[in-house]
């Protein structure tokens, strides 16, 4: 059980894998991939993983207790690190995937933190982010009408520090020098799947209207890989 700062509903906004990234390290290829979960929380995302491959995992959260949880779900080194106040040094390995699910928008200084890990990857290493989206259209006619009101969760999340439309997302990739391989537009909705099939085609026409959350592969500094398992960018 958590202790009382955290809540349930803390538990279930957090604990959860996202399958587009997961994918991107499914389709890779790579034999074993070793990747570095900043944010981890309680391991969903390692415990999915580990489901489909044999990998070597680790993670970043701020809080013991919690990667206490995680280590049990099959994480290997786990990290105690405030990414508001970040020192990586602790970190002494090299992985083919770094991924930020839900996490950047939490964060005072994004840029610095990817500056940092980005030195923790391999030669061919790639970094996944997942970001949600401010522009998507609900809150921009909210926001249109004046509002701007936090939430428990979602887009307009009480702990978010930085908000990201489309735009944003592709000039502060552009700015760090991480070339966007593949983008997935997220819809997040559960309701009927005629509701869902139809939101995911808006998304996927229009994603900085429709989409509420959005997904990257990305790979750092333009190194020269091949892109054919990862097409959609």
């Amino acid at each position: 059980m958590l202790n009382n700062q955290f809540s349930e509903l803390a538990y279930q906004k957090y604990e959860h894998a996202n399958s587009h990234i997961l994918q991107y390290i499914l389709q890779s290829g790579i034999v074993n991939p070793k990747v570095l979960d900043v944010g981890c929380w309680m391991g969903a995302f390692g415990e999915q993983l580990n489901k489909h491959i044999s990998c070597q995992i680790d993670g970043i959260d701020i809080n013991e207790e919690v990667l206490g949880i995680a280590k049990t779900k099959g994480y290997r080194n786990l990290y105690k690190i405030d990414l508001n106040n970040a020192d990586f040094t602790g970190i002494d390995q090299q992985y083919d995937f770094i991924i930020f699910g839900d996490v950047l928008e939490h964060t005072i200084d994004p840029s610095g933190i990817i500056k940092q890990l980005k030195l923790k990857l391999n030669v061919n290493g790639l970094i996944a982010v997942s970001l949600p989206n401010v522009g998507f259209v609900l809150y921009r006619l909210l926001h249109l009408l004046g509002y701007w009101d936090y939430k428990e969760y979602g887009v307009m999340d009480k702990t978010h520090l930085r908000f990201f439309t489309l735009h944003s997302m592709k000039r502060f990739f552009k700015t760090n020098n991480l070339q966007i391989m593949q983008t997935d537009p997220h819809v997040g909705l559960n309701r009927s799947a005629f509701v869902i099939k139809s939101a995911k085609i808006l998304a996927k026409m229009y994603p900085s209207l429709f989409a509420i959350q959005i997904v990257f592969l990305l790979n750092p500094g333009g190194n020269e890989l091949s892109g054919d398992l990862f097409r959609g960018a």
